[in-house]
């Protein structure tokens, strides 16, 4: 994941502090989910036996928060859209 960011090179790759704070969140039930890992996601709902199994749909591991972030294949595009975004 580091890579696709590139290097840290005092703060040029990233946007300045006072820039993040002045955005917008449009905070719904599903940022409350990621940012808190308490809602519709695999794993949390298996938790509390819910369903039978964590695993994602995309088949290659258990569904948690990490793994909609940084791995799961299906979201690729979206992903690619949140860094570019952030970057």
């Amino acid at each position: 994941m580091a890579e696709e960011l590139g290097p840290y090179n005092k703060g040029t790759n990233y946007k300045r502090v006072e820039e993040r704070l002045k955005l917008k969140i449009n905070l719904t039930s599903k940022f409350t989910t990621m940012v808190t890992g308490h809602g519709n996601i695999r794993s949390y709902l298996y938790r509390f036996k819910i369903l039978e199994t964590p695993i994602c749909s995309c088949g290659t591991e258990d569904q948690t928060i990490d793994h909609l972030l940084y791995e799961c294949e299906r979201l690729n595009k979206e992903r690619d859209k949140l860094i570019s975004k952030v970057i």
